[in-house]
């Protein structure tokens, strides 16, 4: 009788222990897939909000291109090719404006026809400044761009907030 209690026990134990691991790691799973689908709904909420922001700058006569000269750059290079990015790139082609002389993006397979893209560890190329779309990772992004020598990098968000900001006045 005590060994068939024991083994029970055991038994027991183990189908306790199992559960309990079944349990916490299906939970744990479900838990980083709840984050990660905050975390771009956060992302896109953001892009939603700066796009109005664009557009609300637009409809005020302040564009982007004015924020450029006057800080004297008319050659630029866009790091970051997804929505942003992209939809940056060709208002400043379709205005001419400001040269968008070459674009730069982590993601070595996104291509556009109408800009070069490089990879951010590729060389250095002479341009007045940079604008980053990548907002989530401006900081980092910025860093490292500074320190391959880019003397100028604009996060998106800043430039977009700074004209409507102006337009307040």
């Amino acid at each position: 009788m005590p060994k068939i209690f024991l083994i029970g026990c055991i038994t027991l134990g183990g189908l306790g222990i199992g559960a309990f691991l079944g349990w916490y790691f299906t939970g744990h799973r479900y838990c980083v897939q709840i984050k990660h689908l905050r975390e771009l709904s956060e992302k896109y909420l953001m892009w939603v909000r700066l796009y109005d922001i664009w557009m609300m700058d637009d409809e005020r006569g302040r564009t982007i291109e004015d924020y450029l000269i006057a800080r004297g750059s008319r050659n630029i290079a866009i790091y970051g090719m997804s929505y942003l990015g992209i939809r940056l790139c060709r208002r400043l082609k379709q205005r001419g404006i400001i040269n968008v002389e070459y674009a730069m993006d982590s993601n070595p397979q996104i291509e556009l026809p109408d800009i070069v893209i490089y990879y951010p560890g590729s060389e250095k190329r002479n341009v007045d400044s940079v604008i980053v779309t990548a907002i989530y990772s401006f900081d980092a992004i910025r860093e490292r761009l500074l320190q391959r020598g880019y003397k100028h990098v604009y996060a998106i968000d800043e430039i977009l907030y700074d004209l409507l900001k102006d337009n307040a006045d």
